[in-house]
């Protein structure tokens, strides 16, 4: 899945969140390089993919929205 669907996707499950620091730190890559990636029509490195893939599986709490 490209970096912008990617995107797309945990914007729509997570909005008004800063899901991109989550997946920076689950990826353990910066935030910059994690944005870059995810701006792309190109397959992010896998450590960002697998980051993101999780954060999609998941349910956070909803005080985490608040």
């Amino acid at each position: 899945m490209d970096g912008r669907l990617l995107a797309l996707k945990l914007n729509k499950q997570f909005p008004g969140w800063d899901w991109i620091a989550e997946v920076a730190e689950k990826a353990g890559e910066t935030r910059d390089k994690v944005e870059w990636h995810l701006q792309e029509d190109m397959d992010p490195p896998a450590n960002i993919e697998r980051a993101a893939q999780e954060l999609l599986r998941s349910s956070l709490p909803e005080d985490v929205f608040q």
